[in-house]
């Protein structure tokens, strides 16, 4: 089994990864900085973004996160959307350009 620290040096910095830690608590953030003593893991906290240097000592396991929010469902939803919109400002002009030459 790799040790955290070897889970931690195969992730490339700026991934976002869930991070588990001794207390049963997750943190999800970016990789940053990588040290003998452990890692820099930026993560937002409400409107604040913050740094929060983790020791490897700490951390049970960390998991890179494939899909960070631009595809599955929530990339189908913009793209709907997007496509809705862009027939309703369509019809809008047609019905403007119809009532245009009465």
């Amino acid at each position: 089994m790799r040790t955290v620290q070897q889970q931690v040096i195969e992730i490339p910095t700026g991934k976002v990864v869930e991070v588990r830690l001794t207390d049963k608590s997750k943190i999800r953030g970016r990789i940053g900085q990588v040290s003998a003593e452990g890692f820099l893991l930026t993560a937002a906290r409400g409107s604040q973004v913050g740094e929060q240097k983790l020791a490897f000592s700490d951390v049970t396991s960390v998991k890179a996160i494939e899909k960070e929010g631009s595809g599955g469902k929530s990339g189908y939803l913009v793209v709907g959307v997007l496509a809705g919109g862009g027939a309703l400002a369509l019809i809008g002009l047609l019905v403007a350009a119809a009532s245009g030459l009465e």
